[in-house]
């Protein structure tokens, strides 16, 4: 997704507009998203901020590409016939015709709803069923790239708009993403001056051959990048999306709860985001990911403040799961997956009628799956054999001969493998050393440059025990390439903590024999 030339002349200019670039991109997601998601994108600021232009303009040059028509609407003042248009009866079938007005929300492809926060109730049931469903009253629309634009609700001293009135939160949730424009006075002088000198000629404004070029350019190459990012991130993101509403829940005590269509919403902005980010410049999924949940929550839409530096914190402490390694395989640092596999087998464990047939089916059915969790899948199986069946092929208390040899090929695999030898070896010679590093030692990448202190010594104690070696050897199976040191211990614990699950599970086994 590397950018070219080409791709890095698109801006904010080809609308004729400048100093806000930022939400310029951001207000492509429509057109990039347009497949995946019913819903349309808000745009929040003060009067004269740019929101009716930006969506305007991009609508236009949209219309030069594809042919559809954009079209304009006051949500305060529309009526029903700007909707679908007028009934009128034919006097010989006697049945209702429905005409068209010149600019029928149904006949646009491109919809922008101006002033939504101060439509009639009425009128918001009628746009809900549009964003919801690209419907209306049941019918069909050809609209395809939805937008709302609106003066602030939760207002600024200084900035407090009479007359506008928040959203019902059936419509609000259809909002995706919540584009809040900066005010003038906050921007940088450089952008002032811009856009000040944008004045000259704008009702003559039309989108040029070359502009419009451009923005073809760049909504393909957009979304050939989102096409590619759901085929390599999706589980990696969905997993971060998962974190960050536990995390949310727990710390607003169930305040901000992320249902469904929201996590989807946060998902397909985030790789959304990532695909725009990456057709100008180059830019990580960590930063696309913080962009895009920034912007998917429009709560205040209906009055509900939003804590963002609890969304920052929240980002910070889900982004390892973002990582992936170079099979675009969900990162090591996923931790979700080996947590719901573990979970039905501790509820197992805590039974007080322990059956072999339902343990057995429970261990084997939770397995990570090994495409779209390849560490977990093998951390598990390791520790099935390891701690239930003591390392032995032999049948064993918990499982069916036949699954458990299935997962014990797993544990030849890792426990066989040149690595996990290698690395028995270098253990060896370590502790008949008296625990003192070789000399020469070819340290993998992410220790020799590693900046903690200590790292050779914590990697070296690590070597030295068993559990380690097999992460180490299972991280070398699955092509997995850690960046820093701490990654290793990241996989350590939930080495660890599997083992743990599996050892409790295999003791009440035999204490159940027993009695």
């Amino acid at each position: 997704m590397a950018a070219d030339n080409t791709k890095k002349k698109y801006g904010i200019d080809v609308i004729g507009l400048y100093g806000l670039e930022t939400e310029f991109k951001l207000c492509h997601l429509p057109f990039i998203v347009e497949n995946d998601v019913m819903g349309c994108l808000a745009l929040e600021g003060s009067s004269g901020t740019g929101k009716t232009t930006i969506v305007k303009r991009l609508g236009e040059l949209n219309a030069r590409v594809t042919g559809g028509a954009v079209g304009t609407y006051s949500a305060d003042k529309a009526k029903y016939e700007d909707f679908i248009g007028c009934p009128i009866p034919d006097p010989e079938t006697k049945l209702m015709t429905m005409y068209a007005m010149p600019n029928a929300v149904a006949t646009n492809e491109t919809i922008l709803v101006d002033e939504i926060n101060r439509a009639t109730y009425e009128n918001q049931e009628k746009w809900l069923s549009l964003f919801a469903s690209r419907e209306i009253d049941g019918l069909k629309v050809k609209c395809k790239y939805l937008f709302a634009a609106m003066n602030p609700i939760l207002s600024e001293e200084n900035d407090v708009y009479e007359g506008v009135q928040p959203l019902d939160k059936a419509l609000g949730e259809r909002v995706f993403a919540l584009v809040r424009m900066p005010q003038f006075a906050k921007m940088n002088a450089d952008d002032r001056l811009y856009i000040m000198k944008t004045c000259f000629d704008q009702v003559n404004w039309s989108p040029s051959d070359e502009s419009v070029e451009r923005f073809r350019n760049f909504i393909t190459a957009a979304r050939v990048n989102y096409e590619q990012n759901k085929d390599t991130y999706a589980g990696a993101v969905a997993t971060y999306v998962d974190n960050i509403q536990q995390e949310l829940y727990k710390e607003t005590k169930g305040h901000i709860a992320i249902e469904a269509r929201r996590a989807q919403f946060i998902l397909t902005n985030i790789l959304a985001v990532h695909a725009i980010d990456n057709v100008t410049k180059n830019t990580s999924m960590e930063q696309s990911a913080l962009n895009a949940l920034l912007i998917s929550f429009p709560n205040p839409l209906w009055e509900q403040p939003i804590n963002y530096e609890a969304l920052r914190q929240a980002h910070m402490n889900a982004k390892s799961m973002l990582k992936i390694n170079k099979s675009g395989i969900v990162s090591f640092a996923n931790s979700t997956e080996l947590d719901r596999a573990l979970e039905p087998l501790v509820k197992l464990t805590n039974s007080k009628d322990l059956n072999r047939e339902i343990a057995s089916k429970v261990i084997f059915q939770s397995l990570p799956n090994v495409k779209t969790d390849p560490i977990n899948h093998y951390i598990y199986a390791y520790n099935v054999v390891a701690q239930l069946g003591k390392g032995e092929k032999k049948n064993q208390p918990a499982m069916k001969q036949e699954e458990y040899s299935k997962m014990y090929k797993l544990y030849e695999e890792v426990n066989n493998s040149p690595y996990k030898k290698h690395l028995d070896e270098v253990a060896k010679d370590y502790d008949a050393a008296g625990e003192q590093i070789p000399k020469n030692y070819k340290f993998p990448e992410y220790v020799s440059m590693s900046d903690e202190e200590g790292a050779k010594n914590v990697y070296f104690a690590s070597v030295a025990m068993p559990p380690a070696r097999a992460v180490m050897s299972i991280l070398k199976l699955t092509n997995t390439e850690l960046e820093v040191m701490p990654d290793l211990l990241v996989v350590m614990r939930k080495m660890l903590k599997a083992q743990r699950v599996f050892r409790d599970l295999r003791a009440a086994f035999e204490d159940n024999s027993t009695n």
